[in-house]
This record gives C-alpha cells, sequence and structure tokens, in this order.
C-alpha cells in the first residue's frame, strides 16, 4: 500500500523550484524566448493581421514572458520587500541579486534565440 506524501514535504519541493536564482532565470529566459518564437511562428500562420493579431501576442507575451519574469527573476521575496516599502542594506542587496537574475535571464534568452535562428537558417537551405 502506498502511503501519501506529507503536504510539507510537497510544499517545500515546490519552493524549492519555484525560487528566484541565477539557474531558474537563465533557465526561465530561454523558455520564455523558445516559446515566444513558436508562438508567434504559430500566430502567423493561425490569425490575420489587424488589432486581433496584436491582442493574442501581448496575451502570450503575458504568458510567456511577465510571469516566468514575475517568479523566476524578480521573486516573490523581492515583491514583498518592494510593496512593504522597504529601503534598507538589505532590499538595495536583492536589488542588486535581482539586476543579476534579470542578466541571466538576458543572457539565457540570447543564446536560446541564437541557437533558434541558426536551426531555422538550417532547416530553410
Amino acid at each position: 500500500m502506498l502511503t501519501p506524501v506529507p503536504a510539507a514535504a510537497e510544499t517545500r519541493a515546490m519552493t524549492s523550484l519555484l525560487r528566484a536564482t541565477p539557474a531558474t532565470a537563465m533557465l526561465a529566459g530561454a523558455a520564455s524566448a523558445v516559446a515566444m518564437w513558436l508562438f508567434e511562428a504559430a500566430l502567423q500562420r493561425a490569425v490575420g493581421s489587424g488589432v486581433s493579431r496584436l491582442l493574442v501576442l501581448l496575451g502570450g507575451a503575458a504568458v510567456f514572458v511577465v510571469l516566468p519574469t514575475l517568479v523566476f527573476v524578480i521573486g516573490r521575496d523581492y515583491l514583498a520587500r518592494w510593496r512593504a516599502g522597504a529601503s534598507d542594506a538589505a532590499y538595495r542587496q536583492d536589488t542588486r541579486a535581482a539586476l543579476r537574475r534579470g542578466l541571466a535571464w538576458l543572457i539565457g534568452g540570447a543564446v536560446a534565440l541564437l541557437l533558434l535562428s541558426s536551426f531555422k537558417d538550417f532547416q530553410a537551405a
């Protein structure tokens, strides 16, 4: 008979996966770049042009770029301190860490798009 996993262990495992670290920020940047590249390619075939295409593209950007950035780059801890209006030394240190994670996000996205662009050129040849 299987025993259920305690809820606390599941919560700790999920929390550790959803932490804002440079590694998760880089992976989120790569995933966002790939997702938006695929989404835009599918959008070109599915939706015509005009306002409807723009709205669908903005919705995709919200899901594939803004949400991962909030979770994996900025982080819940930093957002909580920002909302509280903290301006102490620890908050400034967290700001520097968030900027480093933002740089990791950009690097991850750039590397993913670089690899995707070379694959796209290879497929066209």
